[in-house]
């Protein structure tokens, strides 16, 4: 008997890492008549609070210190993540800063989200021209707060107490930012002119962006029952923040073979971050360190009763049969994959795309030796994840 779809709105947390097929995993969502599906939000969200440039929140900075430790998330990320995320899942993203909705992904990445097609073109006929519209206004800010997310940890703390706090007490349980933000006056402070001109510049085109955010993404957003959201910036931190707010969330943990992992991010120079040593030893450590973190937290918040909430995908599994396990993803989202969804999977272009890291072809290139040190280096990885890998 076929299981009736959910009557109820599901938000979908797509929670990966770079270089694990996540693009390819959340292409299931690039579906506008069926699903609202946002790219990479938290990049956008880090150069609002932060100040940094669009593209230059890469997942090694925010999640390992420049020795390689990993990096413990401030409670203020955390609060914005979810904050921002709920904005996203309620339908309600006109409110979000106008940094955010300047910036360069909802451009770069449309092909990814259909819906955000439409929200360029509207601000296009406004005659404001999308392309570098953020980075136009943070230039006036660029020499104090950095160009890459991690580079100036001083500087940039002192630009999140501008740009995100407005240096006001921040120590409130709500995820939200303070209410006066993007104002050039702050707690009848003077500004330095280098952020009263990044404000000023944003004030100028934020009723643009907030009216086709409303018609354009808010509009078409509360027409879905289903709501996703991918990123590779974000931990199990703010999923278990989410889950204990939202019954209503489903949280896909998607991860992959080291081997795999560490083969894509050394041959792909932006995946590189301020501790990266172009060492196969060292990425392995990075990236398994991260992973297992996650894991053994995801394994708590199941025993803590949100199992039924949380499904755990193995790119190396998922690729062998993808129909079905599409199936089985649609499956727990309480929903049916689309006909449209059904045949992209079927699309030999798709597959010949995504070729490169397709399951094991780490095996084909990669020397013995290096598979020998990444398998030692996560050696508690493969022991407490369940997946039988390729030895």
């Amino acid at each position: 008997m076929k299981k009736k779809e959910s009557e109820e709105i599901t938000w979908i947390f797509l929670l990966s890492y770079q270089r694990t097929g996540s693009s390819f995993i959340g292409s299931i969502f690039n579906d506008p008549d069926h699903v609202f599906y946002v790219y990479e939000p938290i990049d956008p969200l880090y150069a609002a609070m932060y100040g940094v440039q669009d593209g230059w929140t890469v997942p090694n900075d925010v999640f390992n210190n420049r020795n390689g430790t990993l990096r413990s998330t401030p409670e203020v990320e955390k609060r914005a993540v979810v904050w921002t995320m709920e904005q996203i899942f309620t339908c309600n993203m006109a409110s979000l800063p106008p940094a955010l909705l300047a910036h360069s992904f909802w451009y770069l990445f449309n092909p990814e989200m259909t819906h955000a097609q439409d929200y360029l073109a509207c601000i296009r006929h406004q005659n404001v021209k999308f392309a570098g519209l953020h980075r136009n206004c943070q230039r006036f800010i660029q020499l104090r707060c950095g160009v890459r997310f991690g580079s100036k940890p001083v500087q940039q703390q002192y630009c999140l107490e501008i740009l995100w706090g407005n240096k006001l007490d921040t120590s409130s349980e709500k995820y939200e930012p303070n209410s006066n933000k993007y104002r050039y006056s702050v707690s009848n402070e003077t500004l330095p002119m280098d952020f009263e001109r990044y404000f000023q510049c944003l004030i100028k085109i934020e009723p643009v962006l907030t009216k086709c955010a409303g018609k354009y993404l808010d509009e078409p957003c509360k027409g879905k029952k289903l709501r996703a959201i991918k990123t590779v910036r974000a931990n199990m931190d703010a999923s278990e923040i989410l889950l204990k707010l939202h019954p209503n969330i489903r949280l896909v943990h998607l991860y992959r073979d080291p081997r795999g992992v560490v083969r894509s991010r050394l041959q792909i120079k932006w995946t590189r971050g301020l501790a990266t040593r172009s060492s196969v030893t060292h990425e392995a450590q990075l990236y398994c360190s991260q992973v297992l973190s996650d894991i053994r937290k995801r394994i708590r918040l199941e025993k803590q009763g949100y199992s039924n909430s949380i499904k755990e995908i193995v790119y190396d599994n998922y690729v062998q049969d993808r129909l079905l396990n599409l199936l089985d993803l649609y499956n727990f989202f309480g929903h049916e994959p689309s006909t449209k969804v059904k045949r992209l999977y079927e699309n030999t272009r798709i597959k010949e795309n995504y070729k490169n890291i397709y399951g094991n072809e780490w095996i084909k290139d990669m020397k013995q030796e290096d598979i020998k040190n990444i398998t030692s280096v996560c050696s508690e990885f493969y022991k407490e994840t369940s997946f039988s890998w390729t030895d």
